[in-house]
């Protein structure tokens, strides 16, 4: 480092990074900085993250926006579509949506595996960008084979509903749904499988993995075993899941929901509240109500807020 080598710099703040090195304070992001200064990618790319996550070093949106625009300029894929968002919703820098959708789609042509999944919620929703399925259904296969699990049950599912003869696409839908499973980290994952699992006639083996899915927190999950539970004319452990399933419905209320999610909900209509309603938010909240089947959608947002 004394004699300008700034290879050396980053090394030395990734092994501060990494405890192998004891560290002062401020003194790995004084080398993490010193690098990307000097036009390391890595430093750059390391430096802007941490700046805008605000985990390891004090966050700092302005120092990040700075960094992630030197690296979307320098052509670094992860860069452009991190710079691409801050632009897109105005997140520490003037709003440009243009540009910000332009970062975006080219962070995925050029191969980010997180801007080829982002792309395509774009496109499926339609935000900022016209909405263009198949090419959304293009998109997350791509990311899904790039190791994106949460684009590999998506792509099984916009695959799932595909009009066309598509045996061979189907195929590779279905080994990305199993790999996502296996994996055990997207909680909706295990919701489908058990919805596959029962179309199959698999019933003890479904509820057993819809039963792993609403531990980890799956509505689509609880939701399942609750009309399970109908079926099976277990009423009270099918209040218990539509219950529980309200509850999930209600908390995600409070949380930014800037995209509505490829999967398929039942959508009632409460005519007393005059609102559209999932069917956990139906059967509990809405269950002295009159209210009525309505239809099935994807990525359907429940309109109330508990009763």
């Amino acid at each position: 480092i004394a004699h300008g080598n700034y290879e050396a710099s980053y090394l030395l703040a990734e092994m501060m990074y990494n405890k192998q090195v004891t560290a002062k304070p401020g003194e790995m992001a004084f080398f993490y900085k010193k690098a990307a200064d000097a036009g390391n990618a890595d430093a750059i790319v390391k430096y802007a993250t941490l700046c805008l996550e605000g985990k390891v070093l004090r966050k700092n949106e302005r120092e990040a926006n700075k960094y992630l625009e030197i690296g979307s300029n320098l052509g670094i894929p992860e860069m452009m579509h991190k710079w691409g968002i801050q632009l897109e919703f105005g997140r520490g820098v003037n709003k440009d949506v243009e540009n910000g959708m332009f970062l975006l789609k080219r962070a995925a042509e050029f191969g980010c595996v997180d801007a080829q999944f982002d792309y395509a919620m774009h496109l499926f929703n339609g935000l900022n960008i016209e909405k263009d399925t198949d090419s959304a259904l293009n998109f997350f296969k791509i990311a899904a084979a790039n190791g994106h699990q949460k684009a590999m049950l998506y792509y099984f599912l916009l695959e799932d509903v595909h009009d066309d003869d598509h045996a061979t696409d189907m195929k590779t839908a279905s080994e990305c749904l199993e790999k996502c499973f296996i994996a055990g980290n997207i909680p909706d994952a295990f919701a489908v499988k058990g919805q596959l699992l029962q179309r199959q006639g698999q019933i003890t083996k479904s509820i057993e993995v819809l039963e792993k899915g609403a531990e980890k927190g799956s509505l689509l999950a609880l939701l399942e075993l609750g009309r399970i539970c109908l079926e099976d004319e277990e009423d009270e452990k099918a209040a218990d899941c539509f219950e529980k399933a309200a509850k999930k419905c209600h908390s995600m209320k409070s949380e930014e929901l800037v995209f509505k999610e490829p999967i398929r909900y039942k959508v009632f209509h409460c005519d007393r509240c005059n609102k559209d309603v999932c069917e956990a938010c139906a059967r509990h909240c809405h269950k002295e109500h009159d209210v009525k089947y309505k239809s099935e959608d994807f990525g359907f947002v429940c309109n109330c807020s508990g009763c």
